[in-house]
């Protein structure tokens, strides 16, 4: 989609799209490294608990998923994929407080 909003109208060369790819595919690679080193050095630490890793994403995933959907239970269980009954268990787990003051 991107190639064809940048090259609107025109024929892309063989060149082009290569030179295209190759920027995408250093891009993720460069990311890829980065994001190992930090997991690396995550892991490094002493006192590394993974439940509490997966806790934390969790909890900032439920908490912008409720952002976006202004504290709408259903629509914010729609956003994460899940059933809405699922985010309650879920917020109560995570001791996440709604807009309306209950878990």
């Amino acid at each position: 989609i991107r190639l064809s909003a940048k090259y609107l109208g025109k024929t892309v060369s063989r060149d082009e799209l290569l030179e295209e790819l190759e920027t995408d595919y250093e891009e993720q690679t460069e990311t890829a490294s980065l994001s190992d080193e930090m997991l690396y050095q995550d892991l490094a630490e002493k006192e590394f608990h993974l439940d509490e890793k997966l806790n934390d994403w969790e909890s900032r995933y439920v908490s912008q998923a409720l952002k976006m959907s202004d504290g709408n239970l259903s629509k914010a269980a729609k956003i994460l994929g899940i059933n809405r009954t699922t985010l309650y268990s879920r917020l109560e787990r995570l001791n996440i407080k709604t807009k309306n003051g209950s878990d």
